[in-house]
């Protein structure tokens, strides 16, 4: 089972002084910007229906909007309601997030599976801080408001040209302007630090509204230029997409809702000891690629079903087998390419033994890497088979000791079973060496991620 994370160790993180957070901060790049991004338009793309559906009510508000101001006083505040669904926007994407979610673990994702989110934990957190940006969109709404009355009056324009003419040829439209874009800038910032990772934390994690503000804060806190650039980047996209009429809403809000749950996977450390619960798996098994390599090559294999689980320590105990003998692979970027690490589930990589052996140009492959290189296999459920995937390897002498072999089929609910001797066949081209180091069998379950 592959792993992004560094030596298979989650190291927390200190905390601030009065501020006690389970969840880890990462630091992140503005690279893992452009990935979430590009993820987020993936997932747009696999259910594009679906997030029209979910965010259609932006552009038709949008339109309605712009219809019911003609000849009426609320004109002076189109702008500022267009502009105030970023306020607002983290909780509606609550749906979104939820099928990101369920496309990250490899499972279906329709229509309906939006709903799924009422199902959430932390649900009733969710509306709690859905009920702060509530009130946040309307203090703004109230305050835009003020800012006209005081520079215009009450005397509501006569029409649109006359609206455009006072506030774009005068020098109280240009003081609006530049007031109100300045105390918006305000509004935004405060959404933003409250909610960045709020809302996906609250889906995929038991918590509270305030323990979700608070991991929202201290990743802006350690990542403050990234953060702005993010919400620089959400500002651009939603004035791009309010153009023309808000239509391009429909793609640019499904798009930023997606891209915003794998940012908070590259911010927020994974839960290295999720619920027992797990998610039904995928219809169907996704573990051709193996079965047909082993077949060609004249190996001799079992498999063995068992309950779907999401991390190769979790596996052994299910299948009770030793962890031992449990293969788990971790996918590595070197230079320009990629490869496997292959080492037994109870163990962690230690990264500084693997670059002494392939040089210091090797690092533990991303998350958003891993899925691409293997498109037949549920997320997370790479098997140590890299000649299936074109892919060279490097495995641990402590998984040759083992008398018999099993390994992830492709799933997370089917293990392969070896012998040793067609272990060593599959793995007779391919690099070997010592790199790994033991787990203490009381601890291994829970920082063991893979």
């Amino acid at each position: 089972m592959a792993t992004p994370y560094s030596d298979n160790i989650v190291t927390p993180e200190p905390q601030a002084v009065g501020i006690i957070s389970p969840f880890v901060i990462r630091k992140i790049s503005l690279s893992d910007l452009s990935d979430a991004l590009r993820l987020g338009w993936e997932d747009f793309k696999a259910v594009p229906s679906h997030a029209i559906i979910l965010c259609v009510i932006y552009p038709v508000l949008g339109l309605v909007l712009f219809r019911m101001i003609l000849g009426y006083s609320v004109l002076p505040l189109l702008f500022p309601l267009a502009a105030g669904f970023t306020l607002i926007g983290p909780f509606a994407a609550l749906g979104l997030y939820e099928l990101s979610r369920r496309r990250e673990r490899g499972e279906e994702a329709a229509a309906w599976d939006a709903i799924h989110v009422l199902r959430a934990p932390s649900f009733g957190a969710m509306l709690e801080l859905g009920t702060l940006l509530l009130i946040l969109f309307g203090t703004w709404i109230a305050a835009a408001d003020a800012i006209y009355i005081a520079t215009f009056g009450h005397t509501p324009a006569a029409s649109i040209p006359d609206f455009a003419t006072r506030v774009l040829t005068t020098p109280e439209g240009w003081s609006l302007i530049i007031v109100g874009c300045g105390v918006g800038f305000l509004f935004a910032v405060v959404a933003l630090c409250v909610s960045v990772v709020a809302f996906p934390l609250l889906l995929d994690r038991h918590t509270t509204a305030i323990d979700a503000i608070r991991t929202s804060l201290r990743a802006v806190m350690k990542n403050p230029i990234t953060m702005a650039v993010w919400g620089l980047i959400v500002a651009v996209l939603l004035v791009i997409g309010s153009l023309p009429f808000f239509v391009g809403l429909a793609v640019v809000l499904p798009v930023l809702g997606h891209a915003t749950w794998h940012l908070y996977r590259k911010v927020v450390e994974p839960d290295p000891n999720p619920p027992q619960e797990q998610p039904h798996p995928p219809k169907g098994h996704r573990y051709a690629a193996d079965l047909r390599y082993l077949t060609a090559e004249n190996i001799q294999y079992d498999v063995i079903p068992h309950d779907p689980t999401m991390s190769s320590a979790r596996t052994a105990e299910a299948c009770r087998i030793s962890g031992d003998r449990l293969a788990k692979a971790i996918v590595l970027r070197r230079n320009a390419g990629y490869m496997l690490a292959v080492l037994p589930a109870s163990h962690h990589l230690r990264l500084s033994d693997l670059r002494d052996q392939l040089g210091d140009n090797v690092e533990i492959a991303k998350e958003s890497e891993i899925d691409p290189l293997f498109p037949d296999c549920a997320h997370g459920a790479v098997p140590p088979l890299g000649h299936c995937y074109a892919l060279p390897l490097i495995v641990d002498d402590s998984i040759e000791a083992q008398p018999e072999i099993y390994m992830e089929s492709g799933d997370h609910e089917t293990l392969l079973h070896i012998s040793h001797a067609q272990f060593a066949r599959l793995t007779e081209n391919a690099r070997h060496g010592r790199f790994s180091e033991k787990l203490p069998h009381s601890i291994s379950s829970s920082i063991v991620w893979g």
